[in-house]
């Protein structure tokens, strides 16, 4: 039965995305446990007269990066579970150090004035990401200036 999970990418404080290619968050599913995305929740603190549009991709890595940013961690999104269920999904979040051979699932266009919400159903989501499969979400190209950027993941663990 799956678990459903929520992970705050920033964990309560925003991260700087900076003025090259970056890596939003990093997935890395455990050995015994695959999981489907759900929801993907992006704001940032730009407003009409400083927004611009970035390229997100959703990509699998050959190899994940393992430096820089921070290591937030998932929490169950179920009150009963918290405390009881660990979700075991490594993370990494805001670097500027990208993994190898990325390849990718799926590509939006943002404009950070606006928030980016892409619910499971109602957008194309590659969704689902086997065992200890590596995945991100990334601005591939430079943004043209660097922005603060908020967030949450929501998904489901199964195993």
């Amino acid at each position: 039965m799956p678990v459903p999970v929520r992970l705050s990418i920033d964990g309560g404080t925003a991260i700087t995305v900076p003025t090259s290619a970056s890596v939003i968050v990093q997935g890395t599913n455990s050995a015994s446990k695959p999981i489907r995305l759900k929801r993907i929740q992006l704001q940032s603190n730009q407003t009409g007269s400083t927004q611009q549009v970035v390229q997100v991709q959703l990509v699998t890595y050959a190899t994940g990066t393992s430096t820089g940013g921070s290591t937030p961690t998932a929490q169950p999104k179920d009150d009963g579970l918290v405390g009881v269920y660990t979700a075991a999904t490594s993370f990494r979040a805001g670097t500027a150090t990208m993994g190898t051979t990325p390849t990718n699932k799926a590509m939006w266009q943002w404009n950070t004035a606006n928030p980016f919400d892409i619910v499971e159903g109602l957008e194309a989501l590659q969704d689902e990401f086997g065992v200890s499969k590596v995945w991100a979400l990334i601005i591939p190209t430079a943004p043209a200036a660097s922005f603060s950027l908020t967030g949450i993941l929501e998904f489901e663990e199964f195993g």
